[in-house]
């Protein structure tokens, strides 16, 4: 059996889940975690038959057991155990991420198209009728789970549609929307696209997810431009986000007044220092507190020391320390230098990245449950030399020669 062929309705099977998690959450809760069963399952698989054919598997493999054992050490093992469960989605994609990369390029129009439309016509009837699952709970092992954030910000609701938050919804529209714009603009369909393209903006602005109605709009605008234009805006774009968060991450920004209402300038100068002040001594700012101590597994096992992250460096650093910083430098440089051996793939490439990576300036990535998965298509594919290679080094031939 080719195991290899499930990845993908595996992925699908997840995205779908996590888009109806309101309503199957009231109906059959467990189903929700079916998806992220199949993943760790299949997983492992690939870890067991690759380990040691792959160096830096090994390698990867014995940082990430370190940053469990650490994690324990720092918050228990329940604790690091749920932060493992909070990556499988975003692990799995990357250990798959060609076989799930050359589907999405090929395959999924028809999935994206149904996902798009069924997450606007949930964020209207939540916005016209409400529904039974906003704010409703269940208990998992003694921790209660809401199904469905029922919450507001300036009076209005954050519409969460079928899905479990608000965010949720607006990022399955932006990624669902950007896979149909990119097929209208393959095939040079102008008119439609312009059309299409303002079919999500009132369901996004209903979410009240205002960071993700911008990219939107700029990735929307973007697409149109020549494929350079659009590789190179994207690579500053990331470039910048990743310097811009770590600066901002530094405590020393701290000591700036600022507008308390603009969860931006929050983010900024509140919730991303406050998260570093975790590290209490140049041990932990140096290899981190592990995983788990950070983000969601915090809140459910350390609540005195919660601390949402809301920033995917701030929350990497957090975990790993100044390691995570040698991990990010290395995507950086492959991601900056790389160059895909067909000019198409690396346009949707390009342009999804930022739509996916800037997202992870001001929100926890990697507990996104559609930025996680997406992130890891992206982060593997980059380092897969079937569809490119770094141009710096000349290997270019080579590569199309070896693949």
């Amino acid at each position: 059996m080719n195991i290899e062929r499930i990845a993908f309705p595996t992925f699908i099977l997840f995205v779908f889940v996590k888009a109806f998690s309101g309503p199957i959450g009231m109906i059959a809760p467990f189903v929700n975690y079916s998806a992220v069963a199949v993943m760790l399952l299949l997983l492992v698989y690939r870890w067991v038959r690759n380990l040691f054919m792959i160096p830096s598997l090994i390698i990867i493999t014995c940082f990430f057991v370190f940053y469990i054992i650490l994690g324990t050490l720092n918050g228990g093992l329940i604790q690091a155990m749920f932060g493992v469960y909070i990556f499988i989605p975003f692990m799995f994609s990357l250990a798959y991420s060609a076989e799930i990369f050359e589907k999405l390029l090929h395959s999924s129009q028809r999935f994206f198209l149904f996902f798009g439309i069924t997450c606007i016509l949930g964020v209207l009837y939540v916005n016209a009728f409400g529904a039974p699952w906003l704010g409703s709970v269940m208990d998992i092992g003694g921790y209660s789970k809401v199904l469905s954030r029922d919450w507001t910000a300036g009076g209005a609701l954050r519409n969460p549609g079928f899905t479990g938050a608000s965010f949720d919804a607006a990022t399955l529209m932006l990624i669902s929307f950007f896979f149909i714009l990119y097929h209208l603009r393959s095939k040079k369909k102008w008119i439609s696209y312009i059309l299409v393209s303002v079919i999500p903006l009132y369901p996004i602005y209903l979410t009240t997810t205002k960071t993700t109605i911008l990219i939107y709009i700029i990735v929307s605008v973007v697409m149109i431009l020549p494929a350079i234009v659009v590789m190179t805006f994207s690579k500053i774009s990331i470039i910048f986000s990743v310097l811009f968060s770590y600066y901002y991450m530094l405590p020393s920004a701290n000591q700036v007044k600022y507008d308390k209402t603009n969860t931006f300038l929050q983010r900024m100068y509140e919730t991303w220092p406050d998260a570093m002040g975790l590290l209490k001594d140049n041990y932990s700012f140096l290899i981190g507190k592990g995983i788990g101590n950070i983000g969601t597994p915090s809140l459910l096992f350390s609540p005195q020391s919660y601390n949402p992250a809301d920033n995917a460096i701030v929350y990497l650093y957090v975990i790993g320390g100044a390691i995570s910083v040698v991990f990010i430098f290395i995507f950086l440089m492959r991601f900056v230098f790389s160059s895909f051996h067909d000019r198409s793939s690396g346009m949707i490439y390009y342009s999804f990245a930022f739509c996916i990576f800037t997202g992870g300036v001001t929100y926890n990535l990697f507990e996104s449950v559609f930025y996680a998965p997406f992130a890891g298509v992206l982060v593997g594919v980059i380092f897969n030399r079937g569809f490119c290679t770094m141009r710096k080094y000349g290997l270019y031939k080579e590569s199309v020669t070896n693949n």
